[in-house]
């Protein structure tokens, strides 16, 4: 709400910075570029997190191994999955003539792929045990009365971990929202990054933006405050959950 050069030398301009932040052309579309990757990867990476975890609760052989397959991913170092799949995307996209750097919608479905490769096998192992959780005199009850394993699944299995999908969502938008290295890697277009890196582009050698930096920062973390908000009790509840075995 200042402008200033030092502590000691500061004006109030209450909410003119906000106003300059949002009137940058770069900060608004780094907000919304960041919006729609966060939206994108959390549904997609939840929707097959699930769906994997779903598949290896229900005894197939193997499971233990596909297990560890799938969490493999998630061991890996940030910086060299980000250069692998950098590599892998401009070995595809070269027989098109392009790369990946080149387009914005490249990067977009880069950073999306990227983040859900390794996000999948770590949200799957808290399914499971979520999945786990859930009361099998439930389960049997429910298939003595005649449900069908659709009724089983949508009526007792989804309900039961509708704490873990909030908890698993605000874990995911958090990762997607505030990751910096691999759209570091990924993108390479002026005024075209994801929020973390358009904040950064503010501090330069020859002077910070401050009046930009500060209120673009503020506004940037106003999205998940409220996500959390709205989905605390079920954050506690999904992380708790999948240690009590009923």
């Amino acid at each position: 709400f200042t402008k200033f050069k030092t502590t000691s030398k500061w004006t109030w301009v209450g909410l003119d910075n906000y106003v300059k932040a949002l009137a940058d052309e770069s900060f608004r579309y780094s907000f919304g570029y960041t919006a729609l990757y966060a939206i994108v990867s959390v549904i997609l990476i939840n929707v097959l997190a699930f769906a994997v975890a779903y598949a290896l609760t229900q005894k197939i052989k193997g499971a233990n191994l596909f297990r560890t397959v799938f969490f493999m991913p998630n061991l890996i170092g940030g910086i060299v999955l980000g250069y692998i799949w950098s590599m892998i995307f401009d070995g595809i996209l070269k027989n098109y003539g392009t790369y990946l750097t080149a387009n914005g919608t490249y990067g977009f479905w880069g950073l999306v792929i990227l983040v859900a490769w390794q996000q999948i096998g770590y949200m799957m192992i808290i399914y499971i045990a979520g999945l786990q959780a859930v009361p099998e005199d439930m389960l049997e009850a429910a298939r003595i009365d005649g449900c069908t394993d659709y009724g089983v699944f949508f009526r007792i299995m989804v309900p039961n971990m509708i704490p873990a999908f909030g908890a698993m969502a605000i874990l995911s938008a958090m990762n997607s929202w505030n990751n910096l290295l691999w759209p570091l890697i990924v993108l390479n277009q002026d005024t075209k990054f994801t929020l973390p890196i358009g904040l950064g582009t503010t501090i330069t050698p020859y002077g910070n933006a401050y009046d930009v930096l500060m209120p673009g920062a503020v506004m940037a973390v106003v999205p998940i405050i409220i996500v959390y908000l709205f989905c605390q009790k079920s954050f506690m509840a999904g992380m708790t959950a999948g240690s009590v075995k009923g």
